[in-house]
């Protein structure tokens, strides 16, 4: 009895050795298999975002069909869990995505469209707590020529003395900017500031604004500088919030662009996080279409000194209205900002990390101050004429720019094409604006000074200026 019992032991051993690593190898394969975790989409005026979340990156296989117009995507290895089957867009572009997995584990999807239209299918790898995904965008060409060809009239059909401004709301769509303990969203935010700007400025005699995005959708950080382009801005107003580590950081900073490096560290990672929405949003990798090194040292000077005037105002304004987070204007190498031409500034009214100051972003009143700050900085910039005092502006503290700070000379320059400017544009020349002769130029703490023939490789890095700003 006891022999047999050894016996029989042993062959359950072995049997177990034998049938554990087959087990295993199953759990594996079933583990290895992919999940479609979710499906989700995002509607622009001239395109549509279709976004497949992945438990992990797939290979696929696409086509198009025509008659009706379609396109078919196929997808292997998948585990057999469907978030749903029929997507409903109806937004134009797109009708309907409907999708089936049969027993093999194999997805296939059908983007069923309204009319042809190019599309481009790219994955996107995880980032910032985000699935790797699977992104088709599908475009119309014929709607987004009409939209170019409907900016590029506007910028024709100028009025003599008409400033232009255009207003880009942060992020958007799959890029949701900052986002606080709460879960209020910096896209969402922005977006209700810009809107509220532009409705104010085009009720101020001789301006006109535009918004780059007019809904919660993505734009690719170089599309948003040629809208702009397109539409003849005369000066460039990205509206963002900042978040920080500590929930009790506050206060308002504005930024133009540097070429040399940035004039802090805040400013440094404000860059690089600002810089990653197109990560985020979802852009295919390719060559960088940005300001190359070669054209850093031919960019007009006088835009950038334009653009640091364009912040003091701002700063001048905000300190009335909100606490200043830094009191000169900062600078870095925002992608956004990379305009030749147009006077550019990056605003970031609050922080959404501060739980208070969450609460202040979301209020109307808060956005009003805001709206109304920037519209003051606006006026003064274009020399737009100065209505009546408006009682209901708070006014929280004095300016903290130094006083030599209020006059910043403008330089004597030469280039080719002038950015437009209200000292530059000729479609100004009716308007009475007061203008003093070239004096020399005297340093300003946190500036740069750029002269005649001068290159950005040659400039002195803002922050010495800055250090020695702090010291005095």
């Amino acid at each position: 009895m006891c022999r047999v019992d050894r016996y029989g032991l042993i062959i359950l051993v072995v049997a177990t050795s034998l049938v554990l690593p087959l087990y295993s190898a199953a759990v594996a394969r079933a583990d290895a298999r992919n999940r479609l975790v979710d499906i989700r989409h995002w509607s622009a005026p001239t395109s549509t975002r279709i976004v497949f979340d992945l438990k992990q990156e797939a290979d696929y296989e696409s086509s198009k069909l025509t008659n009706p117009e379609r396109i078919t995507l196929t997808l292997n290895g998948f585990d057999g869990f469907m978030p749903k089957d029929l997507l409903t867009v109806n937004d134009g572009i797109v009708k309907n995505v409907r999708m089936l997995q049969d027993r093999k584990g194999t997805v296939r999807v059908v983007i069923e469209l309204e009319k042809p239209a190019q599309h481009n299918i790219f994955p996107l790898r995880p980032i910032d707590g985000k699935l790797p995904r699977l992104v088709v965008d599908i475009v119309r060409e014929d709607l987004e020529q009409a939209e170019k060809l409907r900016r590029e009239a506007t910028r024709q059909g100028k009025k003599q003395g008409e400033f232009i401004v255009v207003i880009d709301p942060g992020h958007g769509g799959e890029d949701p900017g900052a986002i606080s303990k709460n879960g209020t969203q910096e896209k969402d935010v922005v977006f209700a500031i810009a809107r509220k700007l532009s409705a104010h400025l085009n009720q101020m005699p001789g301006v006109t604004s535009y918004l780059t995005r007019n809904g919660d959708y993505f734009i690719p950080l170089h599309k948003r500088i040629q809208i702009a382009k397109e539409y003849g801005a005369d000066a460039f107003v990205s509206i963002h919030v900042n978040a920080g580590f500590s929930p009790k950081v506050s206060g308002s900073s504005v930024y133009c662009l540097s070429f040399k490096g940035a004039s802090s560290n805040a400013a440094r990672l404000a860059a690089h996080r600002e810089n990653a929405s197109d990560s985020i949003g979802g852009v295919p990798f390719g060559k960088d279409d940005g300001v190359n090194a070669i054209l850093y040292d031919m960019v007009q000077t006088h835009t950038l000194n334009t653009s640091m005037r364009f912040a003091e105002l701002l700063l001048g304004e905000l300190s009335k209205i909100n606490k200043l987070h830094t009191h000169t204007p900062q600078q870095a190498n925002f992608a956004v900002l990379r305009s030749l031409d147009i006077p550019s500034v990056l605003i970031e009214t609050d922080f959404i990390s501060n739980p208070a100051r969450e609460q202040a972003l979301l209020s109307s009143r808060f956005q009003a101050d805001i709206v109304k700050a920037i519209a003051a900085s606006v006026r003064q910039y274009a020399g737009a004429p100065t209505p009546e005092p408006d009682k209901s502006l708070r006014i929280a503290a004095k300016p903290s720019l130094p006083a030599s700070s209020a006059s910043v000379p403008t330089m004597q320059h030469t280039t080719p094409t002038p950015a437009r400017t209200p000292a530059t544009d000729p479609s100004r020349k009716k308007m009475n604006i007061q203008k003093t002769p070239p004096v020399e130029a005297q340093p300003v703490p946190g500036y740069r000074i750029v002269k005649k023939s001068d290159t950005q490789y040659a400039l002195e890095p803002v922050g010495a200026h800055t250090k020695a700003a702090r010291q005095m």
